[in-house]
């Protein structure tokens, strides 16, 4: 990606998740920052101060908090209707919530599994 450090935004509640994806960004041959959020709220700061500078947004389709499922449609509303031109990747393990994601605007959609083989892609 040039001489340019990647930025890539994560929102996703899993800290075992920020963890691999961090190690991965880690390994020789990738230079990224990692904007990890655990909250909408989080990525919603994220993206509203680093938008120019993030080149790809890793977007969990639902979070949990005190057992409760929260959906991260209001961060991409937010996306969207910015007119971000870059990549949003949305993870679940849930298929037909991957489709809805990519039909409100994320442009690609992988369960978790899969996820650093999406990322490689993307980098």
């Amino acid at each position: 990606m040039g001489s340019h450090e990647t930025m890539i935004l994560m929102v996703e509640d899993d800290a075992d998740v920020h963890l691999v994806v961090r190690e991965f960004l880690g390994l020789p041959g990738h230079r990224a920052k990692l904007l990890s959020a655990l909250t909408v709220e989080e990525g919603i700061k994220h993206f509203r101060a680093h938008r120019e500078q993030i080149s790809l947004i890793i977007l969990d389709a639902s979070l949990t908090r005190y057992v409760r499922r929260i959906d991260t449609l209001p961060i991409l509303a937010e996306i969207k209707a910015s007119g971000f031109p870059r990549p949003v990747i949305s993870s679940s393990s849930d298929r037909e919530l991957r489709e809805q994601m990519c039909t409100l605007g994320c442009t690609d959609a992988v369960e978790k599994g899969n996820l650093l083989i999406l990322l490689r892609q993307h980098l």
